[in-house]
């Protein structure tokens, strides 16, 4: 007897061949979202295929980090810089930063402060390191250090509004309120959108008795980041010493 086989249409088998492609390829797309579905799955994965490379483990602590886990954070920075020991690379750099940046947040000040300047002896032109120096000593009221960090970080990165806007605040510990204002501005000038010096400079302006000054700033602040609290309750603030200014005779 001859065997007879029902006909296949031509487009039935291109959606078989097509079927058994996708599947897989959708599992493994599954897998990679999976995978990638948060910072810290991310950097875990690219650790657990990659150990001894320095830079998954600096960026796993940095994940870390932004979700408030310290001690997890600490631990891979720490690790990233035992792979990098002995040698000058980008990831050591930023290791020690960020390992300080993780003490400070601890309030581990003395330790933050050991990073930083291991940071410094290994890249003498890092200004990320003069300007986390800075602010670790701003945090130990060693305020003529922290001012001559900072002047370091600026010399070395001039176009950051950040460090200027950091040296401002130191000034005005200090009470130099003129210097400090001058170096809000110097941030603004690079950064006309930053929206803590409009507030820093605000307030300096306040300390100075300028209020109508201080109100603009403040209320810049406010259109830059309506959610800023602290410019908002500077303004009001504001708003009530101009009052009490006007109504004296």
């Amino acid at each position: 007897l001859r065997r007879v086989f029902p006909k296949i249409s031509p487009s039935i088998i291109c959606w078989c061949i097509l079927s058994i492609c996708v599947v897989p390829l959708s599992f493994a797309s599954y897998q990679r979202n999976f995978i990638w579905k948060d910072e810290i799955t991310l950097w875990a994965d690219v650790v657990r295929k990659s150990p001894l490379k320095a830079r998954g483990h600096n960026n796993l602590g940095f994940a870390y980090f932004k979700i408030g886990q310290i001690d997890e954070a600490i631990a891979r920075y720490k690790t990233a810089i035992s792979l990098d020991s002995g040698r000058v690379s980008p990831d050591i750099i930023k290791a020690l930063n960020n390992l300080g940046i993780a003490y400070v947040q601890q309030n581990n000040i003395k330790e933050a402060i050991m990073e930083y300047n291991t940071a410094i002896m290994l890249k003498p032109d890092d200004a990320s390191a003069y300007s986390n120096l800075g602010y670790a000593y701003l945090k130990q009221d060693r305020i003529d250090e922290a001012i001559m960090e900072y002047n370091t970080a600026i010399k070395l990165k001039p176009g950051d509004a950040g460090i200027h806007n950091d040296l401002g605040l130191a000034y005005k510990k200090k009470g130099r309120i003129d210097e400090s204002i001058e170096e809000f501005k110097n941030s603004l000038r690079l950064n006309s959108g930053f929206a803590e010096a409009h507030n820093n400079l605000g307030i300096s302006y306040a300390e100075h008795g300028w209020m109508d000054e201080a109100i603009e700033e403040f209320s810049t602040a406010l259109r830059l980041k309506p959610d800023y609290v602290n410019a908002f309750n500077n303004l009001n603030i504001a708003y009530r010493k101009n009052e009490l200014k006007e109504r004296k005779p």
